[in-house]
């Protein structure tokens, strides 16, 4: 995976760890993140004159010397007019930078497929789907399926792509906030690569990759979500995957519902878990209106979602009154929306602190 790449580069130049762990404290300083000995934030801290005149010495540096031997690699390859034989990260490199053209030049010129360096195995097609660059930013989806699409053409295996790793690459989307969780397992599915499907079906649930999903159902590629599911987190009933999930989902909310899935049921009658309408105030817990569109965008789905529960009957539970978010404004529409589906509320000492509670 991309990690190994790091790896990779550190071995190149062993004498700069030291030097590479320094860079990272110092970003980290200028960026704000230090936390003292009890490990709470102590604010945005001013940077020394030496670390000030350090810091970006240091990042020329590494960046120069950890790069060194791919840019010998690269200039090889330009002057032979082939990259047999050429440092497999180079692709990886390309693809880190998003440099597209780039990374089609140098497989079109003979850069392995998939080849062993180091003890890593380095798979390019596995690599595309992951493709980001250090900071974690994904390529977009497009643009990815696009790649893997041509990678195919010239010879890629789906084959070598590990399950566990499509799996595991389809989870990571989701927490990154990205919309690729059901167009990778979509792509993997049509050209007839054998997953897990009830995993399959959690993640496409916990996105709430609701046309996707719904079109995988009716091709005979994927069935209609059990009762319970047993996730990484125990088991869960469809609609806590799809309440729960981070982006908002109300087509895939209606549709469970419409099939009849009860909105008060809890895998194996565990008390203990959450319900989906708990589920759905705790995707809403951390956030905040007024932060930006897209949160303010995710705010009116969930409470979208909220309403669509309560109107087939969920119930609040003893858990619903520590679930509201920290945000009066919010938390006043949250408290009018159980208001209206005749729900009981009772009030904190702050008027604005309201907990919806049964009678």
């Amino acid at each position: 995976m991309l990690q190994a790449f790091d790896t990779h580069i550190a071995k190149e130049a062993p004498e700069l760890q030291y030097e590479y762990m320094q860079l990272e404290i110092l970003t980290n300083r200028a960026a704000g993140a230090s936390l003292d000995d009890e490990g709470q934030d102590i604010g945005t801290p001013l940077l020394s004159w030496r670390e000030s005149f350090i810091l970006p010495h240091m990042c020329a540096r590494v960046s120069r010397d950890l790069l060194a031997p791919l840019r010998e690699s690269l200039h090889r390859v330009i002057e032979s007019g082939s990259a047999e034989g050429a440092e497999p990260y180079l692709a990886v490199l390309a693809l880190q930078k998003k440099d597209v053209p780039l990374f089609r030049l140098l497989v079109k010129k003979g850069a392995p497929l998939k080849a062993t360096q180091d003890g890593n195995t380095i798979c390019l097609l596995e690599q595309t789907i992951a493709a980001s660059d250090l900071q974690g930013s994904f390529m977009p989806i497009a643009e990815r399926i696009e790649l893997m699409d041509w990678l195919v053409t010239r010879g890629a295996d789906i084959a070598a792509v590990k399950e566990e790793d499509v799996l595991l690459l389809s989870e990571g989307s989701i927490k990154a906030s990205d919309d690729a969780a059901g167009a990778i397992l979509d792509w993997f599915l049509r050209r007839g690569y054998e997953l897990d499907k009830s995993r399959a079906v959690t993640l496409l649930l916990h996105a709430g990759a609701f046309t996707t999903y719904q079109n995988l159902i009716e091709d005979g590629l994927l069935p209609v979500p059990p009762q319970e599911l047993e996730t990484a987190w125990g088991r869960r009933t469809p609609l806590q995957l799809a309440a729960g999930a981070r982006e908002p989902a109300p087509d895939m909310l209606r549709w469970l519902l419409s099939l009849g899935y009860n909105p008060n049921a809890l895998p194996g009658g565990d008390d203990s878990a959450q319900t989906p309408l708990d589920a759905c105030l705790t995707g809403m817990q951390y956030l905040s209106k007024g932060l930006g569109e897209a949160e303010d965008t995710r705010l009116r789905g969930k409470l979208e979602m909220l309403d669509i529960l309560l109107q087939h009957g969920a119930l609040p539970t003893a858990q619903t009154r520590d679930l509201l978010p920290i945000n009066a404004e919010l938390e006043r529409e949250i408290v009018e929306l159980f208001r209206k589906h005749g729900h009981h509320i009772t009030a904190g000492a702050d008027p604005y602190n309201a907990c919806c509670v049964p009678e």
